[in-house]
């Protein structure tokens, strides 16, 4: 019983960090334009990440389904942790390109460390989905307490200790959790015939839009609270704030959705961020700020369990990591969109109107998940 749980705390690390790779940007963004690192080249690098992690996810998946969860995801975290370090050798014409071998290797976590929980928690799967993804809403909290002060004294130690920690995490997976999901040699193709699962695809499709307004926040929320008069000491509390939320939410959604259902509580739940996102965006000062960031914790995270826990029923229990790749492919394109749109649409019409568009389109969600069908 303690070793299962013992899985779930390092499933979830292990996620935790493929996350902070991504988000550790928005903390750095106010430092980075202050040196003369172009908003473009930013928004670039978050976009160029997504299209290494979107190439990965099918392929990181088939081989967990194959190979063994905890050796891709540590194989894949010790790579993109190394590859991290060279932001603080390179120069920043390199940056773009750098990015897309980072994101393909830490797109190796998410589908298998999801199998590792379907595994160790079918019995109580929902609650162990909203214990596991506690992960997404960390990093933004290590992030806003981490990265300002280690930039303060110089950026490349941003990316230096952000790498030590992903190293670190990965070779926990290669000596522990390589042992703890069985590897299973079913055919690609067999594996792959969970893509043609409906509620998959409906999930992908939702989840898209959902997605895309997690990498706003990541990538520019934060700049642009700092920007309209919040300043680094307010943001980093708004966002402290946001995790907060987030932390205690995520647990608490897990058990109200095995009263009333994932489905119903995701739907109501995308409401919720669809409006907070807009009034922060149109609000952005104290005390406002600080409110409408405990409401978009709630909103934003409370999204991750309900969609991992509908993902995680509906396939065959062999070819999770597959499922969940799949879907995840479809989620992950809006990040390929979502850091450099953002900051095409914000340098026409003002941040302001770039996140009040995101977070409207997040209500696109509701048509298809209101089709998803429950098992």
């Amino acid at each position: 019983m303690r070793f299962r749980w013992f899985g779930l705390a390092l499933a979830s690390t292990s996620f935790l960090m493929s996350l902070l790779l991504r988000v550790f940007w928005g903390e750095l963004t106010p430092f980075l334009l202050k040196r003369g690192i172009g908003g473009s080249i930013i928004g670039l690098v978050g976009s160029a990440f997504f299209i290494g992690y979107v190439i990965a996810q099918l392929i990181g998946g088939v081989l967990a389904d194959r190979l063994g969860t905890g050796f891709i995801m540590g194989i894949g975290l010790i790579i993109s942790g190394f590859l991290n370090t060279l932001y603080g050798v390179l120069p920043p014409s390199t940056w773009v390109s750098l990015s897309i071998f980072i994101g393909f290797f830490a797109g190796f976590v998410y589908a298998p460390s999801v199998k590792i929980v379907r595994e160790l928690f079918s019995d109580i799967l929902e609650r162990a989905v909203g214990i596991y993804t506690i992960a997404w809403a960390l990093p933004f909290m290590i992030s806003a307490l981490l990265v300002p002060p280690l930039a303060r004294i110089s950026i490349d130690l941003v990316f230096y200790v952000i790498s030590l920690i992903t190293i670190a995490s990965g070779v926990t997976d290669l000596v522990v959790l390589r042992c703890m999901s069985e590897a299973r040699a079913e055919s690609v193709i067999r594996a792959l015939g969970a893509l043609r699962n409906t509620n998959v695809m409906l999930i992908g499709v939702g989840g898209f839009f959902i997605l895309y307004m997690n990498w706003v926040i990541a990538y520019w929320l934060y700049d642009y609270l700092v920007s309209s008069g919040l300043g680094i000491t307010y943001a980093s509390l708004a966002f402290t704030l946001f995790t907060i939320a987030g932390l205690v939410a995520m647990p608490l959604s897990g058990h109200l959705a095995y009263r009333i259902g994932a489905k119903t509580m995701l739907l109501m739940d995308i409401v919720v961020y669809s409006l907070s996102g807009v009034a922060i965006a149109l609000m952005p000062r104290v005390p406002y700020a600080l409110i409408l960031a405990v409401l978009l914790g709630v909103g934003r995270f409370v999204t991750t369990p309900m969609q991992s826990s509908l993902i995680a029923v509906s396939v065959d229990r062999k070819f999770v990591s597959t499922a969940t790749a799949a879907a995840n492919t479809l989620w992950q394109l809006s990040g390929i969109l979502a850091p450099y749109m953002t900051y095409l649409l914000a340098s026409m019409y003002g941040m302001e109107i770039s996140i009040v568009l995101s977070s409207l389109m997040l209500l696109i969600s509701l048509i298809p998940y209101s089709l998803v069908r429950i098992r």
